[in-house]
């Protein structure tokens, strides 16, 4: 009865740390090489490969019945990929959110 639940909350949160991944990937490809130099971050190469790698261990790690059982060194490096997605979205994005350029007015000026 509790295998039952742990096999389903492992479900649960194996897909929400491959969305996670796969969301920072996304969002990485968005800006530019400068924005990340005027972030004063690693270049879009970089953190392209990073969170690209964690989507794809994020895939590789997902528990049954999606994926298969990982153990050992899978799940260590599933963990590592979801802490590569937390620090890009929550260090990196931020830095490079700030490196934007203000929206134009709607009042007309140049």
């Amino acid at each position: 009865m509790f295998g039952f639940a742990q096999d389903g909350l492992l479900l649960i949160l194996g897909i929400a740390a491959f969305i996670v991944e796969v969301y920072a990937l996304v969002d990485s490809l968005k800006y530019t090489n400068e924005q990340y130099y005027a972030a004063g971050k690693r270049n879009k190469a970089f953190w392209t490969a990073m969170t690209g790698s964690a989507a794809a261990v994020g895939f590789l790690t997902l528990p049954p019945p999606i994926g298969h059982n990982p153990s050992g060194v899978l799940s260590i490096l599933g963990l590592a990929a979801v802490v590569v997605a937390g620090v890009y979205l929550t260090d990196v994005r931020a830095a490079l959110r700030s490196t934007r350029r203000p929206p134009r007015s709607s009042r007309g000026g140049w």
